[in-house]
């Protein structure tokens, strides 16, 4: 009989461990990027490289990473989108996402989407510049952000 016991109990233990992980971020998978970045971000974090390369040139690259979490963005439903630095400096621009991954802020940002999760969205900018010949670099910047 206790043997019996015992085996119920593994069953009912092993049957409430394996329950179903969900990786979607805990968010509605059947909503569009731009109805899943609405509403409030907190920055995270903010990766900056810079690549010089060239003939004649040091080719050098500098990598820095800083914390980004001063920084505040709230999407509205109506296509603007409050940031703020600590409630400081509030700037109002309008936002759109285009093709599900590109996100163009006012009309000087465009950022690659690479991740937007209910949880997280990661923007990516990255510039090429080539006006001092042969010299060219490269500033690409990641930005993290949080809910």
């Amino acid at each position: 009989m206790n043997k019996g016991i015992i085996a119920i109990a593994i069953v009912g233990l092993l049957s409430v461990g394996c329950e179903k992980d969900s990786d979607d971020g805990g968010g509605d998978t059947n909503l569009s990027p731009s109805e899943l970045i609405l509403g409030t971000w907190i920055g995270d974090q903010q990766i900056v490289m810079i690549s010089i390369t060239g003939e004649g040139a040091m080719d050098t690259s500098y990598t820095e990473t800083e914390s980004f979490t001063h920084f505040r963005a709230q999407f509205k439903n109506d296509g603007t989108v409050e940031t703020d630095s600590l409630g400081f400096e509030v700037d109002t621009s309008m936002w759109q996402i285009i093709n599900d991954n590109m996100l163009i802020i006012g009309a000087e940002d465009t950022f690659n989407i690479s991740v937007l999760t209910a949880t997280n969205l990661s923007l990516n900018l990255t510039e090429f510049g080539d006006e001092l010949p042969p010299i060219v670099y490269e500033y690409d910047q990641t930005i993290t952000f949080t809910r």
